[in-house]
């Protein structure tokens, strides 16, 4: 099980890196922005989650078969709270007039199809978390 969380975690852990990538593009500046080299702090480890995820989803299916299916469709809602939560906070970090709430923040000016606000983000994560722990209560209770 131990496994399962770690791969929910690698989950949360692309969508970040999803965020900061999408934060450096929109924030028009890249490499300009830091003293640092953002192919080593952001994109590396943006493969690095993806790898570790590849990784561990191959050896919980040897493990636990089907359950990670259940365990990245409980990861989905928690999507916009490490995407977007991640991306203002590299923004702000870019330029501080930039979504002073940081994580909490809301965009005005997104043309994107879904933007979801704080309070929604915040109750999907929630949901996402209730949605892994009633996944391994039904699973322990079945094989157990």
């Amino acid at each position: 099980m131990i496994l399962l969380i770690l791969l929910y975690i690698t989950f949360l852990g692309i969508y970040s890196s999803l965020g900061a990538v999408e934060a450096l593009l929109w924030a028009r500046k890249g490499a300009e922005s830091f003293k640092w080299n953002e192919h080593a702090w952001v994109l590396a480890p943006q493969r690095v989650w993806i790898g570790i995820t590849i990784l561990l989803t191959g050896l919980c299916a040897n493990l636990y078969g089907a359950i990670i299916v259940a365990v990245f469709v409980a990861s989905i809602p928690a999507f916009f709270f490490f995407h977007q939560g991640t991306m203002y906070m590299v923004r702000n970090h870019i330029n501080h007039l930039v979504y002073p709430n940081r994580w909490k923040d809301d965009s005005t000016t997104s043309t994107a199809k879904i933007n979801v606000e704080w309070g929604w983000r915040l109750g999907l994560f929630i949901m996402s978390v209730l949605s892994l722990a009633s996944t391994f209560i039904i699973w322990l209770r079945n094989f157990s």
